[in-house]
Formats: C-alpha cells, sequence, structure tokens
C-alpha cells in the first residue's frame, strides 16, 4: 500500500485556504506580510470584500506553494501559519486551525484503520477460500480413491465369479464325462 508524501497537504487543502482567507480579510495584509508574501498586497482605492477574500486566498496560495517547493512539511507550514496568526492577534483561528489539523489527522488514522481492516478481511477471506479450495480437493481425492476402491472390489468379484464360473463348467464337463465313461460300461 502506498502512503501519501509528507508533502501532501491534508489540512491546508484550497478550501480551507479559501475558508480561512474569508476569516483574516480584514488582517490580511498583515498576515501576509508576516508569511512574506508581498505580491498580493497591492494597494486599491476600492476594497470590497471579494477582492480582499481573493487577494488572502491567492496570498496563502502562493505561500503553501512557495513553501511545499522548499521542501517544508505540512506540519512545519501549520506551525509558522499559527505562528504568524497569533502575532496579528488572530489566536482564534489558531485554535481552529489546530482543530482543523485534529479533525483531518483524526479522519486520516481512521481511514488507515478501515484500510487495514479491510485489508484483513480480504486475507481473511482470501484463506477462508484456499481452506474451502483444499477441502474440495481432499473430497475429490477420497472420492477418487474410493472409487478406484471399489472398481478394484467390483473387478475382484467378477474374477472371482468368472473362476467360480468355468470351474463349475469344469466339474460339469467332468461329471458329464464320468457320466458318459459309466454309460459306455455299461
Amino acid at each position: 500500500m502506498a502512503r501519501k508524501s509528507e508533502k501532501e497537504s491534508f489540512v491546508l487543502t484550497k478550501p480551507y485556504l479559501e475558508k480561512l482567507a474569508c476569516k483574516i480579510r480584514k488582517d490580511y495584509h498583515l498576515v501576509l506580510f508576516k508569511l512574506g508574501v508581498t505580491e498580493h498586497m497591492n494597494e486599491q482605492t476600492y476594497h470590497d470584500n471579494k477582492y480582499d477574500d481573493r487577494n488572502a486566498f491567492n496570498g496563502l496560495i502562493d505561500w503553501k506553494i512557495k513553501r511545499q517547493y522548499e521542501g517544508k512539511y505540512e506540519h512545519d507550514m501549520i506551525e509558522h501559519l499559527k505562528e504568524t496568526l497569533a502575532c496579528v492577534g488572530r489566536r482564534d483561528l489558531c485554535k481552529e486551525l489546530e482543530d482543523e489539523e485534529q479533525r483531518r489527522r483524526k479522519q486520516k488514522e481512521d481511514e488507515e484503520e478501515r484500510r487495514r481492516e479491510q485489508a484483513n478481511y480480504e486475507e481473511e477471506q482470501r484463506q477462508l477460500e484456499e481452506e474451502e479450495q483444499q477441502r474440495r480437493e481432499d473430497e475429490r481425492y477420497e472420492e477418487e480413491k474410493r472409487r478406484r476402491q471399489q472398481q478394484e472390489e467390483d473387478d475382484e468379484y467378477e474374477e472371482q465369479q468368472r473362476r467360480q464360473d468355468e470351474k463349475e463348467k469344469q466339474q460339469e464337463q467332468e461329471q458329464r464325462r464320468q457320466f458318459e465313461e459309466q454309460q459306455q460300461r455299461r
């Protein structure tokens, strides 16, 4: 069974980062600055929530891609993100991120447990099938053995009958011959 690479994300998914971007809307300039992503901090005269959300989301995605490219593992990225959120006073989001990480980790462990159980079940089924196959082969072998034994007994009985018939014929012929000899003597 192939294991997922440690680089692959199971918490910092696009949907989660999109949700996080909506929550850091008013603080996104500061968060992105602390994360080291400056390309998405352009000032505009007119800001609306969708614009802020999009900039925050794109900045978080760029940050994640850059960190993955640098070979950082998701756990390290989560810790860095939590530190950054704590620095800008968003401890609520730190707690939420920890909860999400625990929930996803539990979900992953449950999936792995289900896979192990499924693999064990399939192995048990395979063993049962092998045992059933062996039982059938043993039954066929025993049946063939009984059939051969019965055939041998039948052949032996027929041979005995044939000998008995020959013996009776010989006795009958001997009796006739004796009878004929007696007839001739008289």
